[in-house]
């Protein structure tokens, strides 16, 4: 499965450790990720993609954050903040969570592991009618998701 992912943050520095460790872990696994990097948020905006993931510095214009939501209802909203203290005004946008920086990379992967869960579980919510195959066999119905066929084999 293919995921799109943006980094935004104004900060160069922390683009690139963040796309680094992004980089890290998709070789740790068996995903294929597509990483899209922005400086400003209206760069991010004005690009008109869709993300499954964002990373999202949390004091950038919060404006930002709710033409994401309106725009997307679905994607995964990550703040990255300096303080453990979170903007209240963020919670309007429902992100999925907050990672503090400096970037810890254990947190990081955890917080990663869960969006990459919930991402699949939307993907297959959004598409599961289209891309589902269902078989009868012994008066028994039995329905399978096409991405998780491998290969078939027919016994006689």
């Amino acid at each position: 499965m293919s995921f799109t992912i943006a980094v935004c943050n104004e900060e160069k520095l922390c683009r690139k450790s963040l796309i680094m460790l992004l980089q890290k872990y998709n070789k740790s696994r068996t995903l294929s990720f597509e990483i899209k990097e922005f400086q400003h948020g209206n760069d991010l905006i004005d690009s008109n993609a869709r993300f499954d993931i964002i990373f999202l510095d949390i004091f950038m214009e919060n404006s930002i954050a709710r033409i994401i939501r309106e725009s997307d209802p679905l994607a995964i909203i990550i703040f990255l903040t300096d303080h453990s203290i979170v903007n209240i005004e963020s919670f309007q946008v429902h992100a999925f969570s907050y990672i503090e920086k400096p970037i810890v990379s254990s947190v990081f992967y955890k917080q990663l592991d869960e969006a990459i869960l919930l991402s699949k579980h939307i993907y297959r919510n959004e598409t599961r009618s289209s891309n589902e195959i269902t078989f009868y066999a012994n008066k028994i119905m039995t329905k399978f998701l096409t991405e998780d066929i491998y290969y078939f084999e027919l016994k006689h």
